[in-house]
């Protein structure tokens, strides 16, 4: 936090926020801002609210509610959120670094091959049924607008735009992140196995 606090300065000049999420709750992040003296934002996170949202396909697959697999075959950069905090310090203590940027990924896996994990992991059965890809722009699409209705996020997580981002598909090195920071990835298997973990 300490090194954080001395490079907020940093990330203001370049009109970019930082955000700290944490398992501690409300009364215990404010008064650790307010000894700290913390300039950026806290957000207590007890119930593990945020990362059940980002773990969201992991969690619709687990408790059964994944009707059918879209999009299995487009490949997308997967990395444990450990490793990414861990890049994001390493970069800021690095000396002479200032206009380096990074790509943290672990491994390029597609959607297909990060549901059979879970499916392993989790002991459910795929899905049997798999949307081609024109039916899954078109569900998400329908689903999209009826949200803008409801006022609630799409069903089964199926936007508009996660479906449009994951047919784009994306595979990137995270190399450098290695060779210049050290970092050591944690295994796609292993991050899917602790997010399971931590829905139980």
């Amino acid at each position: 936090m300490a090194q954080l606090r001395q490079n907020y300065g940093g990330f203001v000049q370049r009109d970019a926020e930082v955000v700290v999420v944490g398992p501690e709750n409300a009364e215990a992040f404010a008064a650790y801002w307010a000894r700290e003296e913390l300039p950026f934002v806290g957000l207590p996170d007890p119930k593990q609210s945020v990362l059940k949202l980002y773990g969201q396909e992991v969690n619709l697959f687990k408790m059964g509610r994944m009707p059918a697999q879209v999009l299995t075959n487009h490949p997308f950069p997967f990395v444990h959120v450990r490793d990414v905090c861990q890049a994001l310090l390493k970069a800021l203590e690095k000396p002479d670094n200032i206009g380096q940027s990074y790509l943290v990924a672990a491994e390029n896996l597609t959607f297909g091959a990060v549901n059979r994990i879970v499916a392993e992991l989790s002991g459910r059965r795929l899905p049997i049924v798999t949307l081609p890809d024109a039916v899954a722009k078109a569900m998400a699409y329908g689903l999209t607008s009826a949200s803008s209705l409801t006022r609630r996020p799409p069903w089964w997580g199926l936007s508009s735009d996660q479906v449009r981002l994951m047919r784009w598909g994306l595979e990137v090195d995270g190399s450098k992140a290695t060779r210049e920071l050290g970092i050591v990835y944690t295994p796609v298997r292993e991050a899917i196995r602790e997010a399971l973990a931590a829905l139980d």
